[in-house]
């Protein structure tokens, strides 16, 4: 066989390698400007390293629900791209960047699965003091916990906690949404 006809020669495998790549490439960007989920103002969560990240269960993730079978993330019944997944009971930390002047997020549950009950809080501590603390998810009409915080000047840490309230059962928590913005408007 000649070496040169074979599918795995330099030339065919350069040209597939480019191919490949090409592909990904026009996949990415696709998804990337996605209108179906156009990225909010202001800064994600998610871009940023947290200070600290405790889980009750499994990982701190971000854009990314690790059990996925019928599991949707969706906020007024659209799809959320921009998340961070904390199974309760949950401490994520961040330094919070110069300039930003409020806070905003949705706290969620995946929709579609029924062993996700929703019995769980979430808060937010900003340097220390609790500025939001939620009732009970499942109280909330569609599953969901409108946030809305003005930072106080000169803020410099922020927390987002979740309490299971005793019972931590498939407590599958979700920030939708979480962005630090410059200015008090808050609008996504």
């Amino acid at each position: 066989m000649n070496p040169s006809s074979s599918l795995f020669n330099p030339i065919n495998m350069k040209l597939f390698c480019s191919t490949i790549l090409a592909t990904a490439c026009l996949l990415f960007t696709a998804c990337s400007t996605c209108p179906k989920d156009k990225r909010p103002s202001g800064l994600f969560l998610g871009d940023l390293s947290p200070i600290k990240a405790r889980v009750g269960f499994g990982d701190y993730t971000v854009n990314a629900y690790p059990e996925p079978q019928n599991a949707k993330i969706l906020v007024d019944g659209k799809p959320c791209a921009y998340f961070i997944f904390a199974h309760t009971n949950s401490d994520v930390t961040y330094k919070i960047p110069d300039g930003m002047k409020s806070f905003t997020a949705t706290g969620i549950r995946p929709s579609g699965n029924p062993w996700i009950a929703g019995t769980f809080s979430f808060e937010v501590i900003v340097d220390g003091k609790s500025v939001f603390k939620s009732q009970s998810l499942n109280s909330y009409p569609n599953y969901q916990v409108p946030i809305s915080i003005t930072l106080p000047p000169d803020a410099q840490i922020l927390e987002l906690k979740t309490d299971n309230l005793g019972n931590g059962f498939a407590d599958h928590s979700i920030w939708a949404y979480p962005f630090f913005h410059k200015a008090t408007d808050r609008g996504y």
